[in-house]
């Protein structure tokens, strides 16, 4: 059983050879006790999340290899092997492969910030945002999730808010399914001939096409503050060539920059990125933003035309299938070979 995210001629046949069964990690409460070699593939930025059905996957696959996305640096998987593994960002890469890069120039709006579900860095910056009179120039999402009501969500500062644009702009299949009763829900399993993702790994490209940079807001392990997550919401203005800022756990950009991404500050501060405290790192990303927001647009054109070549490059290396599969495959075989 080998997904379709895994459909590279050579890799296969050697994972045939190897007897080497990949499933995705969860929704397998039921999966029977076997002996074979397994690879579970997991997208989610906490194991304490799912720890009982993890505890019966290593109960019923004792010889099993765990790939993952994220890495975090006080709290290991408790596995015996784990492998890194960039599942979202190959998800948005095979999902939208014919889709180009967004064009220079002009653009109607700054920025796009697709916040999505309520949470409290990104109130702040959403404040900030609107504080700073710039709303009308920044499209943006930021609604209450389509989940358990969370106690935290009583602050009567939190409000549903959608840029009136984007209904004009987002996908036809993700407004039809994603936004409902005033909530928004961007966990819907998707499938098809690119393998299992998430709906929120499809690109509404328009509104990233129509504004000049991006504003993102990563996934965040509360438990976990160090936890480096690369998502769909990072992936999608790299897979683009798009510039960003991003909020993520703190150093997330130095982390970037270590798997071979390039990041901005030649353009902006992004001294934002080591600031320890979650809140004070979330003003002080927007704040960085509003500083490119007083600039006339010539100037933020001229600017965005200026970040080419970092664009450029973290868009080849996004998509290069070395980067993406190269270190696995060769660790995957290396223990399968065993």
């Amino acid at each position: 059983m080998v997904p379709e995210i895994f459909q590279d001629r050579d890799f296969e046949a050697d994972l045939n050879h190897y007897d080497v069964e990949i499933l995705p990690c969860f929704g397998q409460h039921s999966l029977r006790y076997s002996t074979v070699p397994t690879i579970f593939i997991n997208t989610e930025p906490d194991v304490h999340s799912a720890r009982q059905e993890y505890q019966h996957l290593v109960d019923a696959r004792p010889c099993s290899v765990f790939a993952v996305t994220a890495w975090s640096r006080t709290n290991s998987w408790g596995f015996d092997q784990t492998l890194d593994y960039l599942s979202n960002a190959v998800y948005v890469v095979r999902k939208n492969s014919v889709m180009p890069r967004v064009t220079g120039g002009r653009k109607r709006w700054t920025a796009n910030a697709l916040f999505g579900g309520w949470m409290r860095p990104r109130l702040l910056m959403f404040e900030s945002i609107v504080n700073a009179g710039v709303l009308e120039d920044t499209l943006v999402t930021f609604m209450q999730r389509n989940t358990d009501h969370i106690v935290e969500w009583n602050d009567p500062r939190y409000k549903n808010y959608q840029s009136p644009a984007l209904s004009q702009f987002d996908t036809e299949e993700f407004r039809n399914r994603a936004y409902h009763d005033g909530k928004i829900n961007t966990m819907i399993k998707l499938s098809g001939k690119h393998g299992a993702g998430w709906i929120s790994h499809i690109i509404p490209y328009e509104i990233y096409n129509n504004t000049m940079v991006s504003l993102v807001t990563e996934t965040v392990n509360l438990a976990v503050p160090d936890t480096f997550y690369i998502s769909e919401k990072i992936s999608k203005p790299l897979f683009l060539a798009q510039p960003f800022w991003t909020y993520g756990c703190q150093h997330y950009l130095a982390r970037l920059r270590e798997l071979g991404f390039q990041t901005f500050a030649e353009f902006w501060d992004e001294s934002y990125d080591s600031i320890s405290d979650q809140d004070q790192r979330a003003r002080a990303m927007i704040d960085s933003y509003l500083e490119f927001q007083k600039l006339d647009r010539q100037q933020k054109i001229d600017i965005v035309k200026k970040t080419t070549r970092v664009t450029e490059h973290n868009r080849a290396l996004i998509r290069d299938p070395q980067f993406l599969f190269g270190s696995l495959t060769a660790k995957i075989k290396s223990l399968a070979s065993k």
